[in-house]
């Protein structure tokens, strides 16, 4: 094996970085909802333009059809036409043959009965002349009588047989063309059928394209201009919520329950009609601490008149995705994106009538869904809500008035 020298190597490295300089390598452009959203509308258009086209294919297809029940209609009179023309020439070659006896009857009528059958003898059969003028006359009128009907029946069947020879040149020449529009109408079914495939795998283009769109937007929320892997990567990071093991605790201490999950009646709010309670209501000393229920990322912090502020924290306990959700609370101290445990105070309980206008007394409104909001859903946690007696150990409710739903449980000091 011969091995290369020295300054060959160090000349075919200076060849190959300078190739790397000049040709960087190529790198593939970002892809945004933007461009899917483009594409989106290419592939509409062009969905639309098929269904043009086999519209217009359809309409020719029906035109073809019209067309080839005209020229069977066509077919039909001429067949008729030829077989009124053949009944004609039938009738016409019945009427010589009778008018052609009629006048073998005339002749032997106005014929001397001596067994000659001539004209000629008959003629010069006449015994003087004027009786000779009288034969020459007859002979003369049933000779040009014969004639004159002789050649009008030959020119009648002649007409029709000329006739009868268009009709069956149009009859072979519409079956030509009835030929040519089957055959055009079998190609425009075809070509309607590969419009509608085509039709077809449009549509599921466009609803794959909207699917991810929308999975972009409403499980992502990536904007039109953000790349879409980039988006997907801040999405993960941002959803990332911490595994842990064990139960969830109860989220204030030194409480008890006020008002059950369900249906209750509050008559300071709501009068004396039943009203849906998405949550239970948890009741501790005026200014409490609240706790993060189970270690998580807090995917929501909102405040509204209605609930004070809430907080909204993801779970994944035991490998099973959970939100918990903190209403009423005169503070929150944390925001979205912060990782928390059990230790973690996110908030003050607040409730009271001056601060919040959905309340009649200090209290937390707590509550849990199953899956993570914001990320395996998107609606109101409310309207998603479990029982949380599910999950967490609470004393029974002692109902004031019963079916009311309200009432005081015994109280607990540890979570």
């Amino acid at each position: 094996m011969k091995y290369l020298s020295n300054g060959t190597r160090f000349m075919l490295a200076i060849v190959l970085l300078s190739v790397s300089f000049i040709c960087p390598a190529y790198r593939v452009k970002a892809q945004t909802i933007g461009d899917l959203k483009k594409e989106l509308d290419a592939k509409e258009a062009e969905y639309k333009r098929i269904e043009e086209q086999k519209n217009l294919t359809e309409q020719e297809k029906e035109a073809v059809q019209k067309k080839i029940k005209i020229n069977e209609d066509r077919i039909v009179e001429l067949y008729q036409e030829n077989q009124k023309l053949e009944e004609e020439i039938a009738e016409l070659n019945e009427k010589i043959a009778a008018k052609y006896q009629e006048i073998k009857n005339i002749i032997n009528t106005n014929q001397i009965m001596n067994g000659e059958n001539s004209y000629l003898e008959y003629i010069f059969g006449a015994s003087n002349f004027a009786d000779f003028i009288y034969r020459a006359s007859v002979a003369e009128q049933l000779s040009k009588y014969n004639k004159e009907l002789t050649d009008q029946m030959s020119k009648e069947i002649e007409e029709r047989e000329v006739k009868q020879k268009e009709i069956e040149a149009k009859q072979n020449e519409i079956s030509a063309l009835q030929q040519e529009l089957q055959a055009q109408y079998a190609r425009l079914g075809q070509k309607v059928s590969g419009l509608m495939e085509e039709m077809s795998s449009e549509l599921d283009n466009i609803k794959m394209l909207k699917d991810n769109i929308a999975s972009l937007q409403n499980t992502y929320h990536c904007s039109d201009t953000e790349d879409i892997d980039e988006c997907k990567e801040r999405a993960r990071r941002a959803t990332y919520i911490p595994a842990s093991t064990g139960a969830f605790k109860r989220p204030i201490n030194n409480a008890m329950v006020t008002a059950n999950y369900g249906y209750y009646i509050v008559p300071g709010v709501w009068g004396y009609n039943p009203q849906w309670h998405a949550a239970m209501d948890l009741a501790g000393p005026n200014g409490s601490s609240i706790y993060a229920a189970a270690p998580g990322r807090v995917v929501s912090v909102t405040h509204q008149s209605c609930g004070n502020n809430i907080v909204y924290i993801a779970h994944n306990v035991n490998g099973t995705r959970y939100t918990t959700g903190y209403w009423h609370m005169r503070a929150s101290y944390v925001s979205v994106g912060d990782l928390v445990d059990y230790n973690t105070v996110i908030g003050v309980q607040g409730g009271g009538s001056w601060e919040d206008s959905c309340s009649t007394g200090y209290h937390l409104d707590f509550l849990i869904t199953l899956g993570a909001y914001k990320t395996d859903y998107f609606v109101n946690p409310r309207s998603v809500s479990v029982n949380p007696r599910n999950y967490f150990s609470f004393p029974p409710l002692i109902e004031n008035n019963p079916g009311w739903g309200t009432g005081y449980s015994t109280r607990w000091y540890e979570r």
